[in-house]
């Protein structure tokens, strides 16, 4: 029965870790929350970064990764095509 509890403290261990790494880097302003706030304005605040923050670097950045992943992505598919009617070549029937 003791080996049932060691997942459970593991768990504790860690989110309380967690949550008191968490409030240093809230404190030591690593976080768009501004550290002068209460904890509670914190808490229920929304300080998600906004797409009205991202500079027109950044924005050219995500263009430019959304551009690849379709390339890479298309590239792909033509070659499971080629893959694909390799392997039913052989099998067609020829009349």
């Amino acid at each position: 029965m003791e080996a049932l509890g060691v997942p459970f403290a593991y768990t504790g261990a860690q989110a309380f870790i967690l949550g008191i790494y968490c409030l240093a880097a809230w404190k030591a302003g690593w976080t768009y929350a501004p550290k002068n706030v209460s904890l509670w304005a914190m808490i229920s605040e929304n300080y998600e970064a906004s797409s009205e923050n991202t500079t027109n670097d950044e924005r050219a950045k995500e263009e430019s990764v959304d551009k690849c992943n379709v390339e890479s992505r298309d590239s792909l598919r033509d070659s499971e095509v080629g893959v694909v009617t390799k392997l039913v070549e052989p099998l067609s029937l020829s009349k």
